[in-house]
């Protein structure tokens, strides 16, 4: 069975290194970057969900990571038969009032605008002293010259969680098991977590110690049930 790893904005196929999950040669890292030149200016969930099915094998044990997460929930309800399970880290599932969906995407547009034009180590900084970042331990270092800053506005623009809709009711009568994954200290994503009434095959899992960016915060024991 192949393991697809699935990075968030920001984020390179290493991002995935420290959490020690892939330890078979069947796992495949996805960057969204190689993806999104290939889509070129066609940039939507629904493009870029049909892009990933034509390119990965079915049968997946898919993993995602913050919007690798929900972009992955979009391929998923394009076609389950796609994948065997999910596994979503610190993944938002979207927004149910029609004003926090406005009031999301105006301020992801203004993050677009600022990736375009701020110098580099202050935008990190700024991006770094987000709420959502509050209870998470680990530095967070990125080199400007690993990313194409126009790429970055337009992954936010595209994929503004004021651009998804309300996914999880759509995904009740899943047929294979979904895990959603979220730090305790991640105050925000915990009110997610909690929100999710347990179905047959919706997981939840609350990862003690940590803040939003698992991937960096956490290391596998081989005893977790939502691997």
């Amino acid at each position: 069975m192949t393991s697809v790893f699935v990075h968030g904005f920001l984020g390179l196929p290493s991002d995935w290194d420290d959490l020690q999950i892939a330890q078979n040669t069947n796992s495949k890292f996805r960057s969204l970057w190689n993806d999104l030149n290939n889509l070129g200016d066609k940039i939507t969930f629904s493009t870029w969900a049909d892009y990933f099915l034509a390119t990965s094998p079915t049968g997946i044990k898919a993993y995602g990571y913050s919007l690798g997460g929900r972009l992955l929930l979009h391929a998923y309800l394009k076609k389950p038969s796609h994948f065997s399970s999910l596994h979503l880290f610190s993944t938002n599932y979207g927004l149910q009032n029609e004003l926090e969906k406005k009031n999301r995407l105006q301020n992801d547009l203004r993050w677009a605008e600022r990736f375009l034009s701020d110098p580099w180590d202050a935008l990190i900084t700024s991006w770094n002293a987000q709420p959502v970042f509050t209870g998470s331990s680990k530095s967070f270092v990125r080199n400007e010259s690993d990313f194409n800053r126009e790429l970055l506005a337009k992954s936010l623009d595209a994929f503004s969680l004021g651009r998804q809709e309300y996914l999880l009711p759509q995904l009740e009568s899943s047929k294979v098991p979904i895990h959603f994954i979220m730090g305790e200290n991640d105050t925000k994503f915990m009110t997610l977590l909690n929100a999710i009434s347990p179905k047959k095959n919706i997981f939840t899992h609350a990862i003690p110690g940590v803040g939003h960016r698992i991937p960096w915060e956490y290391r596998v024991s081989g005893k977790e049930n939502w691997l």
